[in-house]
């Protein structure tokens, strides 16, 4: 399965790619694909394939292991997950109100989100990884710090965790 030569902008969601030689590839200047809530399985080579000038190729919610990708000169793989959170106090009744903050590894802002009345953010994605000319950019891991009072924090792995949507602290 591959995506010819300029072939950009395009939404690939709910997808099982399974007993394929070749997997995914992106031919050269394939931008700005996204694909989502998707695996694929049982590929002969690598299961992702970017070509040179292949730049904001988007996983969300996309299955496959790690280490079997390839990433072209000038090329680049964003690999991301859902996250939400539910935030209670210590004695059990929900935070609502709450800003949850989630800084990267290098301490920037990913997102800020505030909790609704029963403790619960919104869905939102995080970045586990960008893969940019076959280099890992990791994001990992990730500071949350939730402020009312008093302000809390723990750490969070994208990488081990994947998709999160009930994420309790």
């Amino acid at each position: 399965r591959a995506l010819e030569r300029n072939s950009s902008y395009n939404v690939f969601s709910g997808n099982i790619f399974d007993t394929n030689n070749n997997g995914i590839r992106m031919e050269i200047y394939s931008s700005h694909n996204l694909f989502e809530n998707s695996n694929i399985s049982d590929t002969f080579n690598e299961y992702i394939n970017i070509s040179e000038g292949a730049r904001n190729n988007t996983f969300l919610n996309f299955s496959y292991p790690l280490g079997q990708e390839y990433v072209s000169s000038n090329a680049e793989l964003i690999r991301k997950w859902y996250y939400r959170a539910h935030l209670t106090f210590a004695n059990g009744t929900e935070a609502d109100n709450t800003n949850i903050t989630a800084r990267n590894s290098t301490g920037d802002i990913h997102f800020s989100m505030m909790t609704n009345s029963t403790g619960w953010t919104s869905i939102e994605t995080i970045t586990d990884y960008i893969n940019d000319n076959g280099t890992w950019i990791d994001s990992n891991p990730y500071l949350l710090t939730a402020v009312k009072n008093p302000q809390t924090g723990i750490y969070f792995n994208v990488t081990e965790e994947q998709t999160n949507l009930s994420h309790n602290f």
